[in-house]
């Protein structure tokens, strides 16, 4: 077993090699992201992932690592990669919870579980390092009936697809392989394929969220769980229509009102030239 400290993107194309996409920096706040390494046509496989970390949510919680992850890396190689994609606790925790005298980092399987019953103060740093990756870059996961989950309610963090970023109007989609996982011990397996053509040297994107859900609720959505505010060119575009539509109809008052006093105008021209005719 390799234990010298790898990098994020090492260690994605050690488990993870295609020759169709590649890890890249991107300008910005998104960092990193897939680029399109050639020429892709719609329906093309762009890459299989194996799952290395499964949460079950429910109960303890509790976090498992793959069997594959397991055997062929070190927990020291699996704490670099959460700390490339952990952005939700800050450096000052984690190193807090490094050194709490009441929490005993773990070297077993179960290092990244958080503590049954105990709250954040009582979790090691490993346990905060995996609910971090967890919470904005796992994907969900769907489970066959198995007297191992009482809830088909987990979710899995990947080490390739994780670096899809979002777009409401995506060139790819990733969906997880049907197969039976009925123990931590299965592999579980999401692809990520083409859904239209992708010129080389483009950015592969998927969504996060189903697209047909309105800008709005798709940005509060996208705010509230992955901490950033989409600005992709659907969104441009929706927003660019809804400011057009706001417009026409704050237009629509004004030629409304200017009906209404030049009919109030008349009116009382009309009483005017009455009284006239009277004296």
């Amino acid at each position: 077993m390799n234990s010298r400290f790898v990098s994020t993107e090492e260690f994605s194309s050690k488990l993870n090699p295609s020759s169709h996409v590649s890890v890249s920096s991107l300008l910005g706040a998104k960092r990193r992201g897939l680029i399109a390494t050639r020429d892709i046509h719609p329906g093309e496989l762009l890459a299989v992932d194996n799952a290395i970390m499964f949460q079950v949510l429910q109960g303890t919680h509790s976090v498992k690592l793959s069997k594959k992850v397991r055997d062929q890396h070190s927990l020291r190689e699996i704490d670099s990669i959460l700390e490339g994609v952990a952005p939700f606790y800050s450096n000052t925790e984690l190193i807090a919870a490094t050194t709490r005298s009441t929490v005993t980092e773990s070297d077993e399987e179960d290092a990244y579980s958080p503590p049954i019953g105990g709250d954040s103060f009582q979790w090691s740093r490993r346990a905060l390092l995996a609910d971090s990756a967890l919470c904005q870059n796992s994907f969900s996961v769907r489970l066959s009936n198995s007297s191992l989950f009482e809830s088909p309610q987990c979710r899995a963090l990947f080490c390739f697809i994780l670096y899809a970023n979002h777009s409401c109007n995506p060139n790819a989609e990733a969906n997880q392989v049907d197969g039976s996982l009925t123990s931590f011990d299965d592999e579980l397996i999401y692809t990520l394929t083409a859904k239209r053509n992708i010129t080389m040297g483009e950015e592969v994107t998927i969504s996060y969220l189903p697209t047909s859900w309105p800008r709005s609720k798709r940005q509060g959505n996208l705010s509230a769980t992955y901490d950033f505010d989409c600005d992709c060119e659907k969104c441009k575009e929706e927003e660019e229509e809804e400011e057009e539509e706001e417009d026409d109809k704050s237009n629509e008052k004004v030629d409304k009102e200017d009906t209404f006093i030049l009919a109030d105008e008349s009116a009382e021209e009309l009483r005017w030239k009455q009284h006239q005719n009277i004296g």
